[in-house]
């Protein structure tokens, strides 16, 4: 790897690409507001016990 070549790695890693998201006001919104929280956690544990209860099904089978 030539000197060039090593300056134009070193560049490149600070694109502006490579920075992270800012929220949105929605996104932040979002985080704070306690009823979507409660839904969402709600949500969320229907689907794990939904899967969980998949897993733990009795076999028929043999």
């Amino acid at each position: 790897m030539t000197e060039e070549d090593k300056n134009l790695y070193v560049q490149d890693a600070y694109q502006p690409e490579y920075y992270s998201l800012t929220p949105t006001k929605m996104v932040r919104f979002f985080r704070v507001f306690w009823p979507w929280q409660i839904l969402r956690f709600i949500f969320i544990n229907i689907k794990m016990v939904k899967m969980i209860g998949k897993s733990h099904a009795k076999k028929t089978s043999l």
